[in-house]
């Protein structure tokens, strides 16, 4: 962008989950999986 380049941006169409930042999400991710 500060270059002057392009970039393509739309609405999502679904919400996409949460991030994985500590164990603790990796395993409610894990969790949710099974």
């Amino acid at each position: 962008l500060w270059y002057g380049e392009k970039i393509h941006v739309a609405v999502a169409e679904v919400v996409p989950g949460t991030g994985v930042d500590t164990p603790e999400d990796l395993e409610r991710v894990r969790a949710e999986l099974r």
